[in-house]
């Protein structure tokens, strides 16, 4: 058995002038490649960068939909910028399931290069890096 949870994707840079409409089109993307279910409460994503050391923090929460949840084998997780409402979305159309957290922040989070997005364990332990490129 496998514990493996893994940043795959950034995705910093929407298409067109920033402007706070485009917020959720800017994520980051987390899969769990590994074979056994995961808890991800208090979990943590943060930016990193040498002279701005872990500016942004995301706990992932308890519970959704007043439910706890783990990250199944195969499932992503999306963690967009802007607002709106943690929701699971089940498998649908050759779409695998995936979990949409937002972080609610006004403003965009990752540079267009220098950053690294950051995944810690509950235990604060880092689980997996990648950088923006």
């Amino acid at each position: 058995m496998s514990l493996e949870v893994k940043i795959t994707a950034i995705h910093n840079n929407p298409v067109g002038k920033d402007t706070k409409e485009k917020l959720n089109d800017e994520y980051i993307v987390i899969k769990n490649t590994g074979d056994v279910s995961v808890s991800m409460d208090n979990w943590q994503v943060t930016d990193w960068r040498p002279e701005q050391k872990h500016i942004h923090t995301y706990t992932f929460p308890p519970f959704i939909d007043s439910s706890t949840w783990t990250l199944d084998p195969g499932e992503y997780i999306f963690l967009m910028t802007g607002k709106g409402t943690n929701v699971f979305i089940p498998e649908k159309d050759d779409k695998p399931p995936q979990f949409h957290f937002y972080w609610n922040k006004d403003w965009f989070v990752w540079n267009n290069t220098g950053d690294t997005a950051c995944l810690y364990n509950s235990s604060g332990n880092l689980v997996h890096s990648l950088n923006v490129l």
